[in-house]
């Protein structure tokens, strides 16, 4: 079962998230849009797509994982 390890996971973004904030990180999290298509491809709105609590773990992991990275480069 993954759930105890994404609930986990979950708690760890969250904490890296408020220390990147902290150390004056910019904030990217703007609002991003989908245009909706007909069968013909015309389009007929545009909606605002939420992002997903699964996609806001990938950027974290991601995300700590370029400064692990770096601060290795820094040091090598």
């Amino acid at each position: 079962d993954f759930m105890p390890m994404l609930r986990e996971l979950a708690e760890i973004s969250k904490i890296l998230n408020t220390m990147r904030r902290r150390r004056g990180a910019l904030d990217f999290d703007f609002p991003e849009y989908k245009v909706l298509l007909d069968h013909d491809g015309t389009p007929l709105r545009i909606v605002k797509r939420d992002r997903t609590m699964a996609e806001r773990l990938i950027e974290e992991c991601m995300l700590i994982a370029n400064e692990t990275v770096a601060t290795h480069l820094e040091h090598t």
